[in-house]
Formats: structure tokens, C-alpha cells, sequence
């Protein structure tokens, strides 16, 4: 079970320990306890009562380029950020992270959350099918080499979270590409006879179903 803004809670490792007794005297077994970093909060999984943390790459630090974005509404108050920044720094907080904390990567193939917050809005500029699965290519090498296999899970921001403009869902602009983009990054390797380009040009087909 992952929990958003353990923060909140008056007494996290209290919380924790009830839902794990209460879990297990109705013999569940033993809970998953899974700290999502909401708010770039750094404190280690443990000191919540948790067993895993969850990266939240929306929330991690980054320099905004909101200057630099012609046109924008004069009501506009909010942030833009470039999405390769945005990546480049979670694949490093994820790779760079000590071998004692078990952390679930997490991706997000786009962001913009305009229709939640208006001229307040934070927005990533330079998303794109294919820089999203070169994400999630490299996440998934790195989680092959880092998790057991019991643990290795990736957290994909979402499936259809139209509100903040991260889906993977066929939308009009790119069709079926999110989710062909996802099945083309988990093919590791890549087959060496296929060159990616020609890859990247299936994208927006429509996936054949089983």
C-alpha cells in the first residue's frame, strides 16, 4: 500500500504499526508499507514506520525556465520546466540512492496540471513519447540491476490523470504512442537489427491486443 503524504500523518509510526496489527490478526500476512516522496520529502522510509520509499519526480527540485517561454498568458504566475532536467534528475536521485533503502523508481511520461490550477500551474516543456520511454528504458535497467526481483516496481504517473496532463491513455495528439512508448522501453534489450527511429515510427499505431 503506498501512501502519499505520510507527513501528515500526527504520528506516522503509530499509524503504521496499527494498520500492521490489524492487518495480521485477520491472517493478511504481513503489509507492504510503500512512502510515496510527495513535496520532495527526504526522510528515510523507516523513520515513518514504512519499507520502501516511492520517487515523485513532479515534486523533486529543478531550475524553472519560465523566462524563457514566449507567449504566455499575462495572468500566468505559475512554473514551466524542462522535462529532460526533470529526468535526468530523478534518474540520478534513483541511481545514487544508498543500497539500504529499498526505492521504487518513478516516471511520468508528461505534466501539466492547468486545469487543476489555472494561471498557477506548473507545466514540463519538451515531454514527448519517445524522451518518455528513453526514461523508462533507463529506469528499468537500473531497477533490473539495483531490486530484487520480488521488488522490482516502477510507478508510472498515470494512467489517466487528465487534470495534471499525465496519462497513457490514446489522446488526439499522440494517439496510442504513451502506451506503445511503455511497451517499447520494457523490451530490454533493444534488438540491435531494428533501428530506433523506425522504432519511434510505430508509436502512434494502434497496439495489437492479445
Amino acid at each position: 500500500m503506498a501512501v502519499y503524504r505520510a507527513s501528515l500523518f500526527p504520528d506516522p509510526v503509530a499509524t503504521t504499526t496499527r494498520w500492521r496489527k490489524y492487518f495480521h490478526e485477520r491472517g493478511h500476512g504481513e503489509l507492504h508499507l510503500a512512502m510515496v516522496r510527495s513535496f520532495n520529502n527526504q526522510t528515510p522510509p523507516g523513520d515513518y514506520g514504512f519499507d520502501a520509499g516511492v520517487q515523485f519526480p513532479p515534486h523533486l527540485p529543478a531550475t524553472p525556465v519560465t523566462s524563457l517561454i514566449r507567449d504566455k498568458n499575462p495572468d500566468f504566475t505559475g512554473f514551466i520546466y524542462d522535462y529532460g532536467e526533470l529526468r535526468k534528475k530523478t534518474i540520478d536521485q534513483f541511481r545514487s540512492a544508498p543500497r539500504n533503502l529499498t526505492l521504487y523508481p518513478g516516471v511520468v511520461p508528461s505534466w501539466d496540471n492547468t486545469a487543476r490550477q489555472q494561471s498557477r500551474s506548473a507545466i514540463w516543456v519538451n515531454s514527448s513519447p519517445e524522451a518518455y520511454s528513453e526514461w523508462l528504458a533507463e529506469v528499468a535497467g537500473l531497477a533490473r540491476g539495483r531490486l530484487a526481483l520480488q521488488e522490482r516496481f516502477i510507478f508510472i504517473n498515470a494512467w489517466n490523470e487528465w487534470a495534471e496532463g499525465c496519462h497513457l491513455e490514446p489522446d488526439e495528439r499522440f494517439g496510442y504512442a504513451w502506451l506503445n512508448a511503455t511497451s517499447l522501453a520494457l523490451r530490454q534489450p533493444f534488438p540491435v537489427s531494428v533501428n530506433r527511429a523506425t522504432q519511434f515510427r510505430t508509436l502512434t499505431r494502434r497496439p495489437k491486443l492479445p
